[in-house]
């Protein structure tokens, strides 16, 4: 479990001049998160996965001997920016930054329990707001029937299936590669734990989605349309009774307007020269 900054157990190190909390992914696996509808979907490439696979697996190759007593070096992940949120009388972390992150850290747990062990462990949980079948998804991500229903989901498909092809060419060299990485990812790799607070108190949907742009502005993979959405999002552009199906509607319309734009038969017509 994830304790306030107030309650450190022993071993977690405090970066007192922004209350930033290194955690390990081991204490993160019995948490629950929750992706609000202001957030971009998952996006991250082949390169990108597999390029954090590479870092990890160099870094515990390179990793010196450590003495008894000694402090073991850490691998550090960017920051996770989070608030708490409860839902249905269930806390959950809302997630305002660090989403592609988490996802691929749980994408390579499913892995770990797919093909290594007997009986699965523990695996945190991620809920999207604008999909409500995700925690289903998240738990079958192998399945292409679901994958092609949203873009989202292809694009998680797409990772693990990368995640996959990595072990499987490397499982010739090293046998003990799934158990070793397992290990290193688990406890060796740790995040930044930025919990988000407005003088003391948890910050309201508007300050999320503030914090969301400060923190993404500069970012390559986030576009001007996916801040965009995020404003568009705001609750405070909303009926207080209609703002959950407002938001969904209008992130259900948006994903279909991404995905149609990404379909090259759907700007075929315009490449076409005209005929005068």
């Amino acid at each position: 479990m994830i304790p306030d900054t107030n309650s450190l157990t022993q071993g977690r190190q405090i970066l007192e001049e922004h209350d930033l909390i290194l955690i390990p992914v081991n204490d993160l696996l019995d948490e629950k998160f929750f992706i609000p509808a202001y957030q971009r979907g998952y996006r991250w490439t082949d390169t990108h996965v597999e390029q954090l696979l590479n870092d990890l697996w160099d870094f515990h190759q390179d990793s010196p001997s450590v003495l008894r007593g000694e402090e073991k070096p850490f691998y550090c992940l960017q920051p996770i920016a989070v608030k708490k949120k409860d839902i249905n009388g269930i806390s959950h972390w809302e997630v305002i930054d660090g989403q592609q992150r988490l996802t691929t850290i749980l994408i390579m747990l499913y892995y770990f329990n797919q093909t290594a062990f007997k009986i699965p462990n523990p695996l945190f949980s991620l809920s999207y707001e604008t999909r409500e079948d995700s925690e289903t998804f998240l738990k079958n991500i192998e399945d292409e029937t679901l994958a092609a229903k949203n873009i989202d989901y292809y694009h998680i498909h797409l990772a693990y299936k990368k995640v996959c092809e990595w072990f499987d060419a490397r499982q010739i060299i090293s046998r003990s590669i799934r158990s070793d990485f397992y290990s290193v990812l688990v406890n060796t790799v740790k995040v930044i734990w930025y919990k988000v607070e407005q003088e003391g108190k948890q910050v309201g949907n508007s300050a999320s989605i503030d914090v969301f742009t400060r923190l993404n502005i500069g970012k390559i993979p986030l576009t001007n349309a996916e801040l965009i959405k995020a404003l568009f999002l705001q609750k405070s552009n909303f009926d207080d009774s209609k703002v959950n199906l407002k938001q969904l509607q209008i992130a259900s319309e948006w994903d279909i307007i991404e995905k149609q734009l990404q379909d090259d038969a759907f700007w075929f017509l315009y490449m076409i020269p005209k005929i005068s």
